[in-house]
């Protein structure tokens, strides 16, 4: 299966909130947001 690209747009601020965040768990963007997608999927399974 290929891999699909999702975009968003997010306000500045929440953008800064987002990159501190991930900065202090030492993980990427994409592995941050792919969690977050993963463990909603699995609760409402």
């Amino acid at each position: 299966m290929a891999d699909r690209n999702i975009g968003i747009k997010v306000s500045e601020e929440l953008y800064k909130k987002i990159k501190v965040k991930i900065a202090n768990d030492g993980k990427t963007l994409k592995d941050y947001v792919l969690e977050l997608i993963q463990k909603d999927l699995e609760i409402g399974q």
